[in-house]
């Protein structure tokens, strides 16, 4: 169920129950997709809602192209040579409204979770990793 239309109730646990519906879907299917590294990321959502990158620099991530309202997308960075910033689109928001650019530190990974509303990508996973 898109986020845009749950307003009545308890639209809180309503959005939470939908979104962890739609996470266990991704998380159960899913088989990690590479994205190559560019200073500009532009996924598509049809070729994986699961995608790993290397970031050899920083780099700009495009909200992924082709997804229907109520879909996730995950991202998982994995930092290479030094700290990166990974800019994100403003497509993209965090569950306050706010724009997110995120520092990657070196050889740590970044795992990016959004789910799209049909008109934003709402970041509602956000956790870094030091090996």
């Amino acid at each position: 169920m898109p986020l845009s239309q749950i307003n009545n109730g308890d639209s809180g646990l309503v959005a939470r129950t939908a979104i962890n519906a739609a996470i266990a879907r991704v998380n159960s299917f899913e088989t990690p997709a590479s994205l190559a590294y560019n200073a500009t990321l532009s996924p598509a959502y049809g070729d994986g809602a699961l995608r790993t990158v290397t970031m050899t620099g920083n780099a700009t991530l495009n909200v992924p192209s082709g997804a229907s309202a109520g879909q996730i997308w995950t991202g998982i960075f994995i930092a290479s040579g030094g700290a990166r910033d990974l800019n994100l689109a403003s497509g993209f928001k965090t569950l306050t409204g706010a724009t997110y650019t995120p520092t990657i530190t070196s050889s740590s990974i970044r795992f990016i979770q959004a789910y799209y509303t049909g008109s934003v990508w709402l970041v509602i996973k956000n956790q870094e990793f030091a090996p």
